[in-house]
């Protein structure tokens, strides 16, 4: 026998072997955490905009957005989003 296979066969004999479990909805969980930051830091980038060109000063406009509030609502959202995808409704 090849010598790499006997020491891959007995590796895998004295070890104990594992995996992750699978997730339901994974593709969708994936999703979500790649693209929920990215569109909603686009959809406060075009209220900020929106209120600069009305006339409402730079710093004001980012002070609505840029805070712990604007967050942890964020936060929440992409939570809920999950715990749904992961109930499996």
């Amino acid at each position: 026998m090849d010598p790499s296979l006997e020491k891959a066969l007995s590796t895998m004999s004295s070890n104990t072997l594992y995996f992750t479990p699978s997730i339901i909805n994974l593709a969708e969980i994936r999703k979500a955490l790649e693209y929920e930051l990215q569109d909603k830091a686009l959809s406060d980038r075009y209220k900020i905009e929106t209120a600069m060109a009305s006339g409402v000063a730079r710093e004001d406009a980012i002070a609505e957005y840029d805070n712990d509030e604007n967050f942890e609502q964020y936060y929440e959202t992409l939570l809920e989003e999950i715990n749904y995808l992961l109930s499996d409704d």
